[in-house]
């Protein structure tokens, strides 16, 4: 058979990622979204993201483990980041017909998924395979009057992160909005400030929300470890 170089083994991420993946959907066949997300959303317990899921090429070391928990919520986030169920799923068909029965590298994987969505999502796998550290979503609320300002970034993210995430924007409605690396407003009418809700289990990302202040000295970068 080929042999299995420094590079195949970085690489494992892909088949153990889209494998662990494939448990939700198996639970998501039988139960139903709900119960998919409930069995995915459990798994957050488990991730470490002490290093990258892709370990440096060259290195003789296994990747961590959390190349099944955090991958299996990752592609979860990026199911979520699409909000197309019919292009996902031909996106994990195509990947099977179009690489089967050779090795496939990151790189080829990544184009494959931009190709195919028609967007530029290399960002996202920089962040949340090449780095150790999932993005931090800023926000702080404040009510003003008959609505309520909302301010939200990314944090602890890669320079161009700009990952779209559902939150509420009346109660009960989630919608997109779309931060960036940059402070953004976005005003809100109908919604107290205690009835936003970030959609925590359709992305896998750290909330630091606070409802009291808008004033940019009051702490608004989370502590580094």
């Amino acid at each position: 058979g080929n042999s299995v170089t420094m590079k195949d083994m970085a690489d494992m991420w892909i088949h153990e990622s889209f494998g662990a993946y494939a448990e939700s959907l198996f639970v998501e066949e039988l139960y139903g979204r709900a119960e998919a997300l409930k069995y995915i959303n459990d798994k957050k317990r488990n991730v470490r993201n002490a290093r990258p899921i892709i370990s440096e090429y060259g290195l003789n070391r296994m990747s961590n483990g959390d190349m099944y928990d955090k991958g299996q919520l990752v592609l979860n986030t990026l199911r979520s980041v699409l909000d197309d169920d019919k292009l996902w799923f031909s996106i994990l068909r195509g990947i099977q017909q179009t690489f089967q029965y050779r090795n496939v590298s990151a790189d080829e994987l990544i184009a494959y998924v931009n190709k195919k969505s028609g967007e530029n999502f290399s960002y996202f796998f920089e962040q949340y395979y090449r780095r150790a550290n999932i993005p931090t979503l800023v926000v702080r609320l404040e009510a003003e009057g008959g609505f309520v300002s909302v301010r939200y970034r990314w944090e602890n993210a890669v320079s161009n992160f700009r990952m779209p995430v559902k939150v509420t924007t009346a109660p009960g409605k989630y919608e997109f909005i779309t931060p960036t690396t940059e402070w953004k407003t976005k005003k809100l009418r109908g919604l107290a400030p205690e009835d936003f809700k970030v959609a925590e289990d359709l992305f896998y990302l750290k909330l630091d929300l606070s409802r009291d202040s808008l004033e940019p000295q009051r702490n608004q970068s989370p502590a580094l470890p």
